[in-house]
This record gives C-alpha cells, structure tokens and sequence, in this order.
C-alpha cells in the first residue's frame, strides 16, 4: 500500500494545530484508510516563506497540502498549485469562525463545510480525544484542520466528498481545480 503524503504549512501562530491535524492522520492510518505520511513546514506572512514551504513539501513527495495561510497570499497559493501540479486546500476564515468573501478566487474550488445545529457524536468524539491526547480543548480551527486532513486523505484516493460527516459539520467539495478554500455555512 503506497503512502500518501500530505504537506502541512503553519506559521508559527498555528503550531497547536498540529494535534489535531496528528489525530487525524493517527485514526486513518489505524482503521486502514491508507499508509499516510505527514510533513511539517513553517512560513509566516510572507511569499519567499510559502514558496520556500511549497518547495520543501514537493522534495518530500507531497501529493497534497494543507495550510494556514494569510489572504494576501491565496493567489500566490493557487499559482504554485497549478505550477507544481498539487493539491492545496486552505480555510477561508476571519476571526470569529466564519466564511468571509474572496471574489476574486473565482477559479478555486470549495470546500463547503455546513456546520452542524447542535453537536454531533464526531464533534464529542473529537473534543474527548483532543482533551485525552493532548491535554487541551479543541476549537474553530483544531476541527476544521482535524476535517480536512481527513479529507485530503479522501481526496488523494479519488473517493468522493459528498455529505461527509466531519467533526465540525457536513463537507461538500465543488472542484475546480487543484485550490480549495474551506468555508463554513
């Protein structure tokens, strides 16, 4: 069974998300969902940073990446993604959690995430694991770092993401290419 590889950039702000993102790879690689590999890079708000962090990921062999990246730098994520042929999938959320509007993103595709009304028994599941393992209470961020590095594990075995249950909501994917925002509804 070959290994997928996801690439993870996260400014030094984002460090934390590393549990949950670590939980994830941790309950597919032992329920059998694939032999998946992670890799860490660090770049702040900068574009030597990104491009640096890309470059390093695509010497490791990442097939795709998943990344903490400021607005300013979305375009610039969408270019490397076309120019080195690799998926990359970012959360498009303003402080308080939410969605905020990017319409000049047009060509990227989304990752709809319809959050849930009430809990659900993954977002106990994953609050329980994420105060067991490491000691700490999830949030907005940890949940949705958690869904989609479950889903970048779907994605790179071409299995379809329709109404997926993820910890923080139900996810839809409208491809359009090899950028994907993560937005909540």
């Amino acid at each position: 069974n070959a290994a997928l590889s996801i690439g993870v950039i996260l400014p030094k702000s984002q460090e934390s998300l590393r549990d949950a993102i670590d939980l994830a790879v941790m309950e597919m690689n032992s329920i059998g969902e694939g032999n998946i590999e992670i890799f860490y890079e660090r770049a702040e708000c900068s574009t030597s940073d990104l491009e640096k962090a890309v470059s390093e990921l695509k010497k490791k062999n990442a097939n795709a990446i998943y990344g903490i990246l400021c607005k300013g730098l979305f375009n610039l994520a969408a270019d490397l993604a076309e120019k080195e042929n690799i998926i990359i999938v970012m959360p498009d959320l303003n402080e308080s959690g939410s969605s905020s509007s990017n319409a000049s993103l047009a060509n990227i595709g989304l990752l709809k995430m319809r959050l849930y009304d009430k809990p659900h028994q993954n977002t106990y599941w994953f609050r329980l694991a994420m105060d067991k393992f490491y000691n700490r209470t999830a949030d907005a961020y940890d949940a949705v770092s958690y869904d989609a590095a479950n889903i970048i594990a779907l994605m790179l075995q071409n299995k379809n993401i329709k109404d997926y249950n993820g910890v923080i909501g139900i996810a839809n994917l409208e491809e359009r290419g090899n950028v994907y925002l993560v937005v909540l509804e």
